[in-house]
This record gives C-alpha cells, structure tokens and sequence, in this order.
C-alpha cells in the first residue's frame, strides 16, 4: 500500500501576516535585523488589529541574530506598548500628549491619511486625493505638515496634541484661503494668484460648493399648505433655478415658510441650497406683488435719489 504524504510548504508571506521566520540569509540580505531598527518600522505599520502588532513585534523578538544567539530587546514592554499605542492611534490618536507621542513612536510619528482639510469652526475643503499630514516633535511641541505643500506654501500647525497640531495646520491653511484665493481676481497680486494655483491643485472646487453653498436670494407666492406639510409655492425666481414655475416643497424644507407666511402671500428669502435640502440664510419675509405696477413704482420711489455732479457719485459730472 502506498501512503500520500503531503509535501512540505516553504513559508509565504500573505498580506501584512508572515507565516514563518526567514533564514539568516533572506535578513541578512533584506537587512531584517531586530537590533538595526526593525521595532520601530513595525511600531509605525498602521494596523486595524493590536494583536498582529503584538505578534510580529514577539515574532521579532524571537528571531535569532546573525552569530545565532535570541536578539535582546532594548524594552522588555515594547510589544505590549506597540499593540496598546496603534489601538490608541486608531481610537485616540488626536488625544495623545507629546510625552505619549515618544514613548509610542520614538522619533518617528504615524503619517495620517486626509481627505479634507477641516478647521475648527470654519468650511472643510475637499481634497481632489489622499494627502499625507507628517507629524513630528520640535523643541517639545507636535509639529504638522503636508511635505508636498510645506516649502511652496510655508505653513505647518504645531500643538502640544496630534488634534492641537492639525486644528493648528487646518487654521493655518484656511487663512491662507481667504486671504488669496477668495479675493476678488481684481486685487490679486502675483503671489495670490500663484498660491491660488496650489490650491486649485488641491482643492476639489465642485465637491466644496456641493457642501458649502452661496447665499442665494429667492421670491415666490404660498400656493398651498396642507396640514401634513406639504407646501406648494409659485416661484418667480426658485432655489434650484426655477423661473414662474410651481413646485411642491418638502415639509423639512418649508418648515420656516408655513410658519411665517400666509396662503396667497409673495415672500422673499435668502437660502443656501444643499444635495438634500434648503437652508434658510434669511427668513421669508411678505413683500407685495413684484408684477403690480402700484408696487413696481413705489418700489422705485423708495430708492434714494442722489445727483450725478454730487461729490463721491459716479459718474462724476460737472455742472453746466
């Protein structure tokens, strides 16, 4: 009777899991030396699992070094620091003080991924791809940076705190936003319009007025308003580009028109118009019929009358 045996596999590496130690020669060949700063490129992979931290940084600890004797481990604690400083990273990573910051990732911070750039209290600015945020420790403080911008644009975020540093980076970038690339194209020097470029690059334009609308004015007439919300307006000038059409609002969207105008009233407002609904920068306010000619002229009349040859009025016009 003939027995099958299985043949033996040699290791493979799958994915972020080693299935088994290489021989001396694969490391020494690839450098893979535990006491040549192998910890510390493991303790900056970026993991989902602390376990597989926990278990390549052990896995190193056991691997044998090129005379043949077990590696000795500068810390003893390392692989239990390792797995509880990226579940950190992963929940808590903006929390993390500078004193934490070291003893997680020595000199080396995590690099942190970002779609947008968010300051506090301000729009966020959709990147058209992945940026990087390099961190790092200057002089006891958290110092932020996008290399790619850093020595075009010259402006990093510091904190005591990852969050403080990014925040800090946000604001910083925002600023420099406002100041050049919203002026007015007019008043632009050569220095706004160059910076303006960086950040057309950068920004995604189309996806930011998506989330961060223009003010908008509008003015239509209350149609109909049913009790279950639904509000039907004739719209003169709509917010979605209607002209002299009528729509049915939604009820989230006509919560403040039902409340402040009556059936058959003309209102004006101002809005913002976002994908799923209508924000309301103004109030409605009744006005009279825009197509009444009694309302037209009294609306004209209204408008303060200054002469032309008036001092500061343009056009300048002497007297004759």
């Amino acid at each position: 009777m003939t027995i099958l045996r299985a043949r033996p596999r040699s290791p493979k590496v799958t994915g972020r899991k080693l299935a088994g130690t290489p021989p001396n020669s694969v490391r020494q060949a690839y450098s893979l030396d535990p006491q040549s700063g192998v910890r510390s490129i493991v303790a900056a992979l970026s993991t989902s699992s602390a376990r597989e931290i926990a278990a390549i940084a052990e896995m190193l600890e056991a691997l044998d070094d090129d005379r043949g004797e077990p590696a000795r481990s500068a810390d003893p604690q390392y692989a239990e620091d390792a797995a509880n400083s990226h579940e950190a990273s992963r929940k808590d990573l903006a929390a993390l003080p500078v004193s934490a910051w070291r003893s997680c990732h020595g000199r080396t911070a995590p690099l942190i991924p970002i779609n947008s750039l968010d300051p506090p209290g301000g729009p966020s600015y959709p990147l058209r791809r992945t940026h990087t945020v390099t961190t790092n420790v200057e002089d006891g403080r958290i110092v932020a940076e996008i290399r790619e911008i850093t020595d075009t644009i010259g402006v990093r975020g510091e904190g005591t705190t990852t969050a403080d540093a990014l925040d800090d980076l946000y604001l910083r970038l925002a600023q420099v936003i406002r100041t050049a690339v919203h002026k007015p194209p007019h008043a632009q020097t050569d220095e706004d319009r160059r910076l303006t470029r960086i950040f057309d690059h950068m920004i995604d334009w189309d996806a930011y007025y998506v989330t961060n609308p223009v003010e908008q004015p509008i003015i239509g007439r209350l149609e109909q308003a049913d009790r279950d919300g639904r509000v039907v307006v004739y719209w003169e000038e709509g917010p979605r580009g209607e002209h002299q059409q009528t729509t049915t609002l939604r009820p989230r969207d006509a919560a403040a028109l039902r409340h402040a105008i009556p059936c058959g009233q003309w209102f004006h407002a101002v809005v913002r118009v976002y994908p799923d609904r209508i924000g309301w920068a103004e109030p409605p306010e009744a006005i009279p019929d825009p197509h009444d000619p009694k309302a037209i002229e009294k609306a004209w009349r209204s408008i303060p009358v200054r002469r032309a040859d008036e001092p500061g009025v343009w056009p300048l016009k002497g007297r004759e």
